[in-house]
């Protein structure tokens, strides 16, 4: 009885957790496209491409791509997550060279260990982050 109410408080935190998340990438998408004056038309394009082809097909290709290299190359149960490795790694390098976002107020100038250091003491005396 206590596993079953605990399994399931587990899977309602994970299910709000990717509402959260996928309402974060929402806004920062719709945010995107007005800043940056693109067609309105392009929301409902990009929408339907990212949830066919970013979570359907990417996932039953990622799955089949799996299981060739756990049963035909033979190469152990963990192969596919030493893959996905492979592939975040490539992901964040094409991120890191091509994303003009995230790197806060140029007219600053702080280097990235500051920003971090004001992060962690704004972090620590809990005031409020605007």
């Amino acid at each position: 009885m206590l596993v079953n109410i605990l399994f399931n408080f587990s899977l309602d935190i994970r299910f709000v957790r990717l509402c959260i998340y996928d309402s974060e990438w929402s806004l920062f998408f719709l945010t995107l496209i007005c800043q940056r004056g693109f067609d309105q038309q392009w929301l409902s394009l990009t929408f339907s491409k990212a949830i066919f082809l970013g979570n359907g097909l990417v996932a039953i290709l990622s799955g089949l791509f799996g299981n060739v290299l756990v049963d035909t190359l033979a190469l152990g149960p963990v192969a596919p997550f030493d893959a996905a490795s492979c592939f975040l790694a490539i992901g964040m390098a094409v991120i890191l060279s091509s994303w003009t976002e995230n790197f806060g107020d140029p007219s600053e100038s702080k280097d990235l260990l500051t920003q971090f250091r004001g992060a962690a003491v704004a972090i620590a005396s809990g005031r409020s982050l605007p």
